[in-house]
């Protein structure tokens, strides 16, 4: 090994690891894509190098995304079946046995690899070993990355405004309504050091309850808080919610084409290919008061008024589109009124 210069060695070794990478992501993805059914959960879109698999309606679509050399997916409820128990402790416990299985095949890598580790350090080792040695220590690395990763999200965050916002989300699957919840700012809970991303994601529950009571002037500065987010972060379905609380707002409340038009750009194809009430209304509201196309809004209005009840939804957040939609439909009637006359 004493002609391989270190530069050649390197970049063998950093192939390795990112070989590592990759293997640990593949291991992830198939672990959810097995697992995750039996917890009520289902892997809802898989991006990688600038193109994404989402899924729709129990269908595969293909789409662009902003460019990720990082294998990600997205798990999350899967609402075509009732949602029973605690959702919080099944996520748990889901990330939990994949990070062993990640963990599981790191260890195997290491015993099937212990010579190698022998001879670690001597001049004996060959091209094929060292990469063989990188890529069983680059896994056991990740994979002690993803526990780590799994402890922060679980069982720090679970005591900061993260683990209150489960908690919500859990109350609402209960049956609980918005005003059952007595959501205030983050500013008056008993929260220290609140990340961007904790809160977008509280406030993404909390301006639903401001608009369930008409309270329009005080959503401002929590889609200051969404614009602020979702302007340094790539778009995916987790933050779905966030664009579509903009589109709304920039349709309905301060109407502001050009603010409309740049985060429905995102969400557009999204939207269109759900059949979810709350898709169907920020859409009916766009194209409303942003196209003036009265005829495909009063048709979405109609669609997704008839999803409300087969809807996967919780009863506030059904109540809540009820209410947006039928509004809407009032108005669209009054305004087909004024044509004919």
């Amino acid at each position: 090994m004493s002609h391989i210069s270190t530069e050649k060695l390197m970049i063998f070794i950093t192939f390795a690891f990112l070989i590592a990478i990759y293997l640990k992501s593949i291991i992830a993805l198939l672990a959810d894509c097995i697992l995750a059914p039996l917890f009520g959960f289902e892997v809802k879109s898989v991006s990688i190098f600038g193109l994404s698999l989402m899924k729709y309606e129990k269908k595969w679509k293909l789409q662009s995304v902003p460019f990720s050399p990082v294998l990600s997916r997205t798990v999350s409820i899967d609402t075509s079946r009732p949602v029973s128990g605690d959702v919080r402790k099944k996520s748990k416990l889901l990330s939990f046995i994949n990070c062993c299985i990640q963990l599981g095949v790191g260890i195997i890598l290491v015993i099937v690899f212990r010579d190698i580790f022998g001879k670690f350090g001597s001049s004996e080792l060959s091209i094929s070993e060292i990469c063989r040695f990188s890529l069983a220590v680059g896994m056991m690395l990740h994979s002690i990355g993803s526990y780590v990763i799994w402890y922060i999200a679980f069982c720090v965050m679970g005591k900061r405004l993260a683990g209150y916002t489960d908690e919500l989300l859990e109350r609402l699957r209960n049956g609980e309504s918005f005003a059952d919840l007595d959501m205030k700012p983050v500013s008056e809970l008993p929260f220290e050091k609140v990340s961007d991303m904790e809160k977008a994601f509280y406030y993404s529950i909390y301006v639903m309850q401001l608009i369930y009571e008409d309270r329009y002037p005080e959503m401002k500065p929590y889609i200051n808080v969404f614009q602020s987010y979702v302007n340094q972060h790539e778009f995916t379905p987790h933050n779905l919610l966030m664009y579509c609380h903009l589109v709304y707002y920039y349709s309905e409340i301060e109407r502001v084409p050009m603010m409309a038009d740049a985060y429905m750009k995102s969400i557009n194809a999204m939207l269109i290919a759900d059949n979810d009430p709350n898709s169907k209304r920020v859409l009916a509201y766009y194209y409303c008061n942003m196209k003036n196309d009265f005829a495909f809004a009063d048709r979405l209005v109609r669609e997704g008024l008839d999803a409300i009840d087969t809807s996967r939804l919780t009863k506030a957040e059904k109540d809540l589109e009820r209410k947006l939609l039928t509004r809407l439909s009032e108005r669209l009637r009054g305004i087909r009124e004024n044509i004919q006359q």
